[in-house]
């Protein structure tokens, strides 16, 4: 590797693929910097979950439910308290009326999955 440019990322011991195959774009500042959206993405309590969506094991993707629904449950909540104490920061598409029937309906089926939960020993936390 000593004849190879190396970014500025990059050791000799562990080069990124742009170095380790003399790309083109080895020379470039930072070539191997990991792109900031993408570590937000990785980093997302919601993409944590996609494996369990993935997994075999029936239990697994039932706990990924309940977290992915939990998620977005937790998410609506807080826009809706911020919209009764007249702080929401941007005007919804639809009635607030709407948006509390859907945080209702996802109230109850989160309290179903967890009864469920209890019943086939599938532990959510």
């Amino acid at each position: 590797m000593k004849d190879k440019l190396l970014c500025e990322n990059c050791t000799s011991e562990q080069p990124c693929d742009n170095c380790a195959n003399n790309t083109p774009d080895r020379a470039k500042k930072n070539c191997c910097a990991p792109d900031p959206k993408e570590s937000f993405r990785l980093s997302s309590p919601f993409y944590q979950t996609v494996e369990g969506m993935l997994s075999p094991d029936y239990k697994e993707r039932f706990k990924a439910e309940y977290q992915q629904t939990k998620i977005r449950y937790d998410k609506l909540h807080a826009m809706l308290v911020k919209a009764d104490a007249g702080k929401l920061e941007f005007e919804p598409t639809c009635p607030l009326d709407l948006l509390r029937h859907q945080a209702q309906a996802m109230g109850q089926y989160l309290y179903c999955l967890e009864v469920r939960a209890q019943m086939e020993g599938v532990e959510l936390k």
